[in-house]
């Protein structure tokens, strides 16, 4: 290993708080120049940064932050959690499929973010739920599970009685019950979004991290069972459909794709429709876990792995 992997290396495990925390130092550019450690940093959201993480950016000298993901994404996977001082900007571009980045996205703005500051800083900013701290989020989450029979068709003083807090706390953090349905939605994909990561990014070969997947998502769903079938009409009356088929895109099926590519070019798997194949594992999870809840009102997590998991995986191994 050279000092230029040791040096870029010992940066990667600074930030425990968000996945994929990486410095871009020793990369070649196009023009044949090395980009220098310690001066650019990537990493998905920041919204769970510790507070060792707060020290741990400021130490690295981190004053600008450039997010590039939707406002919707935000809201299911939490604003960034920043150190006091650090800039904040927000550049997403959507791309036409087929279209090469480099030519769809002026590379000047980077030199004068400036620009990019007061281009957003002409449109209206949108109203965001605040982060809730964790004792609370805790508290409300285990309010859910008497929430049975209700759709989540219920007021803020309501939950506030369920959850054994005071009104006047979640009328600070909640604006109404929509922001309450979002808060449940952003926990229950961040919850799905982190086993499933986790999962994902274990030891062991292509087959065995997908059935560690397939298993988390079950595992998820029987951890908090009200949730998952109160949900569905919740969704449907907030008209929060898109975001649920964004947010699960981009935090479930986006990482199994690739698990799926991985395993196709291993030859451990065979799959001719990568897409496909993931929104059909994911559904297959979903819907067996939803009838067991349904029916029964639990979810026999073991039983169900043995029954389901190897009846989807053997569909994908090489004849």
């Amino acid at each position: 290993m050279t000092a230029l992997h040791r040096k870029r290396g010992m940066a990667d495990k600074l930030i425990e708080g968000a996945r994929n925390f990486r410095d871009l130092g020793g990369y070649r550019t196009t023009a044949g120049e090395v980009v220098r450690c310690g001066r650019v940093f990537r990493a998905a959201h920041l919204a769970n940064l510790t507070d060792g993480d707060l020290e741990t950016f400021t130490k690295l000298g981190i004053r600008t932050v450039v997010d590039f993901r939707p406002e919707v994404e935000k809201d299911l996977t939490g604003h960034n959690r920043l150190p006091e001082g650090v800039r904040y900007l927000t550049l997403y571009f959507r791309l036409k499929v087929g279209i090469d980045i480099c030519t769809t996205l002026d590379t000047s703005l980077f030199q004068h973010p400036d620009r990019i500051l007061k281009y957003h800083q002409k449109e209206p900013r949108k109203q965001v739920m605040k982060r809730l701290p964790e004792d609370l989020s805790q508290k409300l989450i285990e309010a859910s599970e008497k929430l049975s029979g209700t759709n989540l068709d219920i007021s803020i003083d309501e939950i506030a009685q369920l959850a054994d807090v005071p009104r006047a706390t979640l009328y600070y953090y909640f604006s109404g019950k929509d922001d309450l349905i979002g808060f449940f939605l952003s926990d229950k994909l961040n919850r799905a979004s982190i086993a499933v990561q986790k999962a994902i990014s274990s030891e062991g070969t292509v087959v065995e991290r997908l059935e560690r997947t397939l298993t988390s998502v079950i595992e998820v769903m029987a951890a908090h069972p009200t949730l998952c079938t109160e949900m569905p009409v919740a969704i449907k009356e907030a008209g929060k459909y898109e975001d649920v088929v964004n947010g699960a895109d981009r935090l479930m099926l986006a990482p199994l794709r690739e698990l799926l590519i991985e395993g196709k070019a291993t030859g451990e798997l065979t799959v001719p429709d990568v897409s496909t194949a993931a929104i059909a594992l994911m559904g297959a999870v979903n819907m067996v876990a939803m009838f067991q809840l349904v029916q029964t009102g639990t979810l026999d997590v073991e039983k169900t792995n043995e029954a389901l998991i190897p009846q989807l995986i053997q569909g994908l191994l090489p004849r």
